[in-house]
C-alpha cells in the first residue's frame, strides 16, 4: 500500500481517496475474520501514516494536521478495520470469543 500511495499520491484527493476507500473495503472484507483484529488495525495505521506523509509531501509546507487528516477521511468516508466474519458456534478457532459464548458452544466444558 506504501508504494500504491506513493505512486499516486499526484491524483486529485477524492480520486485517491476513493480508489483507497476501495482498496481497504475489500481488505477489510477479505482478511476480516475473527483473530485477526490487532493486525488490520496496525495495517490501518500504517496505511494511515503513509497516506498523512505522502499527502504533505505535495506542497512546500506541511498541509495536514492529524486532526485534519483525520477530518479529510472521515469526509471521503475511507473505511476503518471491520470484522466482517460472522461467528459460528461449531468453530474451535475463534479466539476472541468470551468466555461466555466458549461455554454457551460448547467449546469449553
Amino acid at each position: 500500500m506504501k508504494e500504491w500511495i506513493k505512486k499516486h499520491r499526484h491524483v486529485t484527493l477524492t480520486k485517491l481517496l476513493g480508489s483507497l476507500g476501495a482498496k481497504l473495503r475489500g481488505t477489510w472484507n477479505y482478511y476480516g475474520i475473527i483473530g485477526n483484529g490487532r493486525r488490520m488495525a496496525q495495517h490501518a495505521y500504517a496505511v494511515n501514516k503513509a497516506l498523512f506523509y505522502w499527502l504533505n509531501r505535495r506542497s512546500q509546507k506541511p498541509s495536514y494536521t492529524w486532526r485534519t487528516f483525520n477530518r479529510l477521511l472521515n469526509r471521503h468516508q475511507v473505511p476503518s478495520p471491520r470484522i466482517s466474519e460472522k461467528p459460528s458456534f461449531g468453530m474451535t478457532c475463534q479466539m476472541e470469543l468470551s468466555l461466555f459464548d466458549r461455554l454457551a458452544c460448547g467449546v469449553l466444558r
